[in-house]
Parts: C-alpha cells; structure tokens; sequence
C-alpha cells in the first residue's frame, strides 16, 4: 500500500493512538509522516518546496530520526570459526552430473522488504538444480 495512504490514515487516528506506535505497526517512517505534514501545511500557506528541501529543513532543525546502521550481509562473521576447506580450488567442471554443484544466496530488494534467492548450479552442465526463496 502506498505511504501517502498510510499517512492520511494516521491523520485521521492521532487521536485514538500515538502516531510513532501506528507508524510503527503499519511499517511506514514517522519522519515521512511529519515532512508530509509540513509540506502539506507549508503549501496551505502558499509556500511551494519540494520533499527534498522539506526533508533538509527538517536534518536542520534535528527533526529526523537516524536509523541504526545496519550491516548489508546476511550474517556476522564468526572470529572462532574453523575456515572451510577449499574443495573446489577454482576448478569449476565436473565429469559426471551431480559431482560437483555450486550455490550462493543473492539479496534482492523489493517495495516490501528484502528477498533473497538461493540457487544450486550443477558443474557438469551449468544447468540450474534447484532454486529455493
């Protein structure tokens, strides 16, 4: 569902809930709640500004929330774990089906979140074996 929908909702419950629980629950940001107020407010008054500049305005007066930095891998690495033995040595063929077969997991960002995909590749033929989301 589109933001600015969410947003409206919002508007018209603030008063049944607080609005960072309601942003919270529809998974939709409460600092794009607050610059959607603003530039709607600004543009009653005749004042015409992009979300863009809404947005700096707001980074200059401390109305922006900084979001945790987070890591784009999958997992953390672990300092005490043995490193797997290279089996493969770059030698990416094999002489019969199922002798050798490669995988890897691929992050794919959507509008709702984020997929990953995992896929097995066969080395004999290159033909896909499996792929799993």
């Amino acid at each position: 569902m589109k933001p600015e929908l969410l947003y409206e909702y919002i508007t018209l419950r603030h008063n049944e809930h607080t609005v960072h629980s309601m942003c919270r629950v529809l998974h939709v940001s409460e600092s794009g709640y607050y610059r959607r107020r603003i530039q709607l407010a600004l543009e009653q008054r005749g004042i015409r500004v992009s979300r863009s500049g809404v947005r700096r305005a707001m980074k200059r007066g401390g109305l922006l929330k900084s979001a945790p930095h987070r890591a784009n891998s999958l997992a953390k690495a672990d300092a005490t774990a043995q490193k797997a033995e290279n089996l493969i040595r770059r030698d990416f063929s094999a002489q019969v089906p199922n002798q050798k077969w490669l995988t890897d997991i691929t992050q794919v960002p959507c509008a709702d979140g984020k997929l990953y995909i995992a896929a097995v590749l066969d080395c004999y033929n290159g033909e896909i074996v499996c792929i799993t989301t």
